[in-house]
């Protein structure tokens, strides 16, 4: 019975997947413009600043993205230093000396956390108000 069942369960579910009708193509959004000879395509890209007059960055808004990559890399590094403490205290087995080490890497990793995490809402508040005249507005 396993013999048969298991074919036909197999086959159910690879099978299943083409039987979902698609739904059509949504509207086109105004951000976007279609793709054909002299047309481009924008992209919307997160980190940058607003243009300058040439629709080129600003050297604010470049200092600007350049910190937030910065803090976006001492982040990892703090998130990494928290798993590597976490691992660390796991494999302790109960040892004093080695306990009281994790945990101290854990509070510095968070302690870090907590750094970068206000510094790039300071950063950004600083960049708001003096590049784009934007009062505290993310």
């Amino acid at each position: 019975m396993a013999k048969i069942l298991f074919p036909l369960i197999l086959l159910f579910f690879l099978i299943l997947p083409l039987l979902v009708f698609a739904q059509p193509p949504p509207a086109p959004s105004p951000d976007f413009t279609p793709i054909g000879e002299k047309d481009q395509v924008k992209v919307p890209d997160p980190f940058r600043d607003e243009p300058g007059p040439a629709g080129r960055l600003t050297f604010g808004g470049l200092v600007t993205q350049i910190l937030n990559i910065a803090l976006a890399i001492v982040g990892s590094v703090a998130v990494a230093f928290l798993v590597y403490g976490g691992f660390r205290y796991i494999t302790a087995y109960g040892n004093e000396e080695q306990t009281e080490g994790a945990k101290r890497i854990i509070r510095q990793a968070i302690i870090g956390l907590v750094i970068v995490i206000l510094s790039f809402v300071i950063i950004n508040a600083i960049a708001n108000a003096l590049i784009g005249g934007r009062a505290g507005v993310f």
